[in-house]
C-alpha cells in the first residue's frame, strides 16, 4: 500500500513541506520546485517547531486548506491556521 503524500506548513520561514512516505521536500517558491531536505523530518518531530497540515495545490502553489495536527500544540497555531 502506498503512503499518501502529506503537506505541511512550518512557521519556520513559512515553508511548505511535502512528505511522500519516504522523503521530505521543501518547496522553493522562487524556483517552483521541491528540494529534498531530510531536516524537515527532524523539525516535524521537534516540538519547538510550529507546524500544521495543509492541502496544497502544487500546480498553482496555493494552500487550499489548513488544519491542526492532532496531538501537536503551537503558541502560534492561530496565526498558522488563520493568516489573514
Amino acid at each position: 500500500m502506498e503512503n499518501p503524500v502529506k503537506y505541511y506548513l512550518f512557521e519556520l520561514g513559512y515553508t511548505v513541506v511535502k512528505y511522500d512516505g519516504r522523503s521530505w521536500f521543501a518547496r522553493d517558491p522562487e524556483l517552483h520546485l521541491w528540494k529534498l531536505d531530510g531536516e524537515w523530518r527532524r523539525r516535524y518531530d521537534d516540538s519547538m517547531y510550529d507546524v500544521i497540515e495543509i492541502d496544497y495545490d502544487e500546480e498553482n502553489e496555493r494552500i487550499l486548506a489548513r488544519r491542526k495536527i492532532p496531538g501537536f500544540w503551537s503558541i502560534n497555531l492561530d496565526k498558522l491556521l488563520n493568516p489573514d
